[in-house]
């Protein structure tokens, strides 16, 4: 989500004015300097007490009723500090400070008129009052009343020659009204002004002429925030915050910086802080109630957001926040009362509008959306706002002509934000990209990079089109659109508007974008086809579902549509979440993928979505998932749909999943049994210390806790006890193969000689454990030993049939003794298992290549291969060389135009693209590849194919 930050104005009131001093004493003005100092260095209690002795005094009554307010401003205490300024009215009748600061705590509560009477009044007393300008425009803002806030500001545009611009709090507020009248009135040079603000106002302010204004530094970062500028936005929150350590604004600002990176412990931290200085705090509990929104959590954004109208009621981004809550709650009525609550407030209101629409956006709603970016842009055509986000919106559904139209308004608007910058600029990219059609898809690449990728995109993605796409019974209306992008910055800003994001692949509906699939682009080498096939699954279960699926059923069904057979990490993943009773929930699931609280929690919210898309097959027939499909369709919310379609509430199917899913880990032979509580253990041990078995058990429980010391000490006294304690010897087992696998080469045997007897006993005590074959199959492998190594490598086979350590040991042995066809089988179930390794199929293709009659199988093999590494030569080179000796034209075209992308400035591949072309009987085609090939190369043997006039080539100018 953007940042729906308007500009928090700081209303500070300026005691330095000369009627609150003019009868004031001289210990009096030093009581008062103390205080204030202290109120800058965030001590707000000391200050107060140090202002209360001098609110006896009417020198300074009235001087320091204001200095104490500004204290309870930082403390949230509003409608106290209106309370102390009322008691002091007969003083502050003819002050402009006093109506300021009634102006600025009405302003909090929500008081509007009564705020804009109070700052009017102001300005009749001192009609240059920076700070009652300030607040009177923020407040016509706020009604609506673009027109006043515009006459409120223009004064400021007329007093960067004043002589008070030499004081920081000033320049502060000169800055503040400048850049609204210049974003208001649409000034020409906006990103020269907003650059002279930032530089020769708020720089110079705490730079120049006053270090310790933090008001300053929280303004250059609210400004620097709202154009994305994060690094500067914090550097500046930062330094508000070493001047104040008690600044409730600095932490909300950081907090928002955080929510921006989906860092939702940093966003929760921050506002815990601010809320403990200020518990009235309302852009805090603003931040609170995105942080629950970002996270699915709509009914207790519900109630942050009426928390937050406790303290003030007619809060317009409040009041937004709480309608886009009901609208994604399905509560449309809901959002009504709160929409009416807003027009009668400023009936030309284009936050609400921008607010709901930026939910239906994360919705994917988006011709809801797109109206009620309309109606925010119409409302407030000043905005820029509406205008990037309605591009990056049109940017998700694929349109990305429209996008351009919104981000150039946007731009013009607002040339300082960088997300709108970003792109732009990735726009400009895509325009240069190159487009490969088919039937359904269109492939959009960069040319210089990627252009081998194409074809074998289309033609995976049309072989997968209608089982896919039949699987979930709909034909889609529209051409799904791949777009590979070469770096990995721009997909991040093609998904987020931002240059980071933590994955590799994308769907947000007609549109899929992924990493290019090379080495460096994101870290790791992927199987392109799988995320292909996971991606574009959801293209067609969000078009089913009108974009109404929920994300764990969407990623459930895109994971199981991948068609491959779980991994042993998953397999042990799942099995230790269900020992220790940590499944999610359907109700918590989601956050899984959105707000992990467990380092594996976003892998665990994958693997469980697609294990529970299994259970109701299991359970009640595949159909169910089309009809679950189309009750989402229909509007129904997960609760409904679970009722009416599955027949049990979301709260009894996780209960019913429990005991399936305890079922399929001990199918998979993994330990389903619930670990059990070290402490319960010892106090067991206090009553029974020679119990052996309690002893095994408190080992296991300790492994489990990662108390691994306390673990050994307890296995030893089990084997002490009884040397054939089976949980005793797997965990000192486990011990000693982790210590023999450090030792050096040299001392590794006499670890084995202390190891092998223990598994022997643990083999022979409980057959069907596979630890023994496992370790007694690795230690027999180092020796060299490979007939015992195999015996114990098909036992771990049968025992664990997913466990890939015997597929690599006997896969290993079997290419060492160079019997490769032995080797096959395992070679291929490592391949089932991990498809991310181009050397698996590589090696599997080699062996078939060698077999007579075996063309077609190495074909399929270096196929996969190009699926992980569609950069490397030898698989476009082998699979050429098998197509062309099987006759299979069309494939080695394909497989040399690849090699010709690849390495353009090798004549052999032109040469070869050639002798194919012309067996295929393409002569024309065959003779430009030659021409090519001998423009490399003049003595190319390609030369053949063309005629004399053509064969040499002419000269490069």
């Amino acid at each position: 989500m953007g940042i729906r930050l308007r500009i928090v104005v700081w209303l500070g009131v300026m005691i330095s004015a000369v009627p609150c001093r003019a009868a004031e004493t001289t210990a009096g003005t030093s009581a008062l300097d103390e205080a204030r100092d202290l109120f800058m260095q965030g001590y707000y209690r000391a200050a107060v007490e140090k202002y209360e002795p001098m609110l006896q005094d009417d020198a300074t009554r009235l001087a320091a009723t204001l200095g104490l307010v500004e204290c309870f401003e930082q403390q949230g205490k509003y409608t106290e500090a209106l309370d102390r300024l009322n008691e002091v009215e007969s003083l502050g009748a003819e002050s402009a400070d006093w109506h300021t600061a009634v102006g600025k705590f009405r302003r909090h509560i929500g008081a509007y008129p009564e705020a804009v009477q109070a700052f009017r009044t102001a300005l009749r007393i001192d009609d240059g009052h920076p700070a009652a300008r300030v607040g009177l425009g923020d407040v016509y803002e706020i009604l609506g009343d673009k027109e006043h806030a515009i006459e409120a500001y223009a004064w400021f545009d007329g007093r960067l020659d004043d002589r008070l611009m030499q004081e920081a709090e000033t320049l502060t507020l000169v800055a503040r009204g400048l850049y609204r009248f210049s974003v208001l009135s649409r000034h020409p040079n906006l990103v020269r002004r907003t650059n002279y603000i930032l530089h020769e106002l708020l720089q110079p302010a705490y730079e120049k002429f006053d270090r310790t204004y933090w008001p300053a530094r929280l303004a250059s970062g609210e400004l620097l925030l709202s154009k994305y500028n994060l690094q500067q936005a914090k550097a500046d929150f930062d330094a508000a915050r070493a001047l104040n350590s008690n600044l409730a604004d600095a932490y909300v600002g950081l907090g928002n910086i955080a929510l921006v990176g989906w860092d939702f412990d940093e966003a929760e931290k921050r506002v815990t802080s601010a809320l403990e200085i200020n518990p009235n705090h309302v852009a805090a509990r603003q931040l609170l109630i995105e942080t629950r929104m970002t996270e699915r959590r709509y009914a207790d954004a519900a109630k942050e957001a009426d928390r937050a109208l406790e303290i003030n009621p007619n809060d317009l981004f409040t009041l937004s926040l709480a309608a886009a809550a009901r609208i994604r709650s399905g509560d449309s009525q809901g959002a009504k009362e709160f929409t009416d609550r807003v027009a009668a407030i400023n009936p030309r209101c284009g936050l609400v509008h921008f607010v709901i629409a930026e939910w239906l956006t994360a919705a994917r709603q988006f011709p809801e959306a797109e109206r009620h970016y309309r109606k925010a842009i119409e409302a407030d055509p000043e905005d820029a706002r509406p205008r990037s986000e309605l591009g990056l919106m049109y940017m998700q559904w694929g349109r990305e002509e429209q996008a351009r139209v919104a981000l150039d308004e946007a731009w013009t608007l607002d040339p300082f934000n960088k997300q709108t910058y970003n792109t732009l600029e990735l726009l400009d990219s895509l325009e240069t990209f190159d487009r490969y059609h088919t039937a359904h898809f269109t492939v959009h690449y960069d040319a210089e990079k990627d252009a081998v990728l194409a074809p074998y995109f289309g033609d995976y993605l049309e072989s997968i089109y209608e089982e896919v796409c039949g699987d979930f019974g709909i034909e889609l209306e529209e051409t799904t659109i791949i777009e590979v992008f070469p770096d990995h910055a721009q997909f991040g800003v093609r998904i987020t508007g931002k240059p980071w994001i933590h994955t590799i692949g994308a769907s947000t509906g007609r549109v899929i974008a992924m990493d290019a699939p090379r080495k460096g682009a994101s870290g790791k080498p992927f199987n392109w086809e799988r995320v292909l096939r996971h991606e574009f699954t959801h293209t067609v279960t969000l078009a089913a579902t009108r974009n109404r699926i929920p994300h764990w059923f969407t990623e459930g069904l895109a994971v199981l549509q991948e068609d491959a057979p779980r991994s042993y990490r998953w397999q042990r993943m799942l099995a230790r979440r269900v020992r220790a009773d940590q499944l999610f929930t359907l109700t918590t699931i989601d956050w899984g993928f959105i707000r992990p609280r467990r380092r594996d929690d976003r892998e665990v919210a994958y693997a469980q979505s697609e294990w529970m898309c299994e259970y109701l097959i299991e359970k009640y027939g595949y159909g169910i998932l089309n009809r679950m499909i189309a009750a989402f369709r229909d509007g129904r919310n997960q609760e409904q749909v679970f009722t009416d379609t599955v027949g049990t509430s979301p709260e009894k199917f996780s209960e019913a999943f429990k005991p399936w899913a305890t079922a399929q880990v001990r199918s998979w032979r993994l330990r389903a049994d619930p670990v059990e509580s070290p402490l319960k253990l010892k106090a067991l041990l206090f009553f029974k210390p020679r119990d052996a078995a309690l002893h095994g058990r408190l080992a296991r429980a300790l492994v489990a806790e990662g108390e691994f010391e306390a673990a050994h000490a307890a296995a030893s006294r089990a084997i002490e006890l009884d040397e054939n304690n089976i949980d005793a010897m797997e965990v000192l087992a486990r011990f000693l193969m982790a210590r023999a696998d450090r030792a050096e080469p040299g001392q590794r045997e006499e670890a084995y000689a202390e190891l092998e007897p223990l598994l022997e006993r643990l083999a022979a005590a409980d057959r069907n454990n596979p630890t023994p074959a496992e370790m007694l199959g690795k230690i027999a492998l180092q020796r060299d030993d490979h007939d015992v190594a195999v015996r114990w490598f098909e036992r771990l086979k049968r025992l664990r049939p997913a466990n890939p350590a015997a597929y690599q040991g006997l896969a290993g042995i079997y290419l060492q003794r160079n019997e490769p066809k032995k080797a096959l089988p395992a070679l291929i179930e490592l391949w089932r298992t991990d498809e991310n390794d181009a050397s698996l199929p590589l090696q599997i293709a080699g062996i078939f290549e060698r077999q007579p009659g075996r063309e077609a199988d190495a074909m399929l093999w270096y196929r996969r291969a190009l699926a992980i590494d569609p950069y490397a030569i030898d698989p476009h080179v082998a699979r050429a060389k098998l197509a062309e000796k099987t006759a299979r034209w069309d494939v080695a075209i394909r497989e040399h135009r690849a090699l010709c992308h690849l390495e353009p400035s090798e004549a052999k591949h032109f040469a070869a693209l050639a002798r194919v072309h012309a067996n295929a009987g393409h002569d024309e085609k065959a003779r430009t590849a030659a021409r090519q090939a001998v423009k490399l190369d003049p003595d190319s043997p390609a030369a053949d194919l063309l005629p004399d006039s053509n064969k040499t080539p002419a000269p490069n100018p």
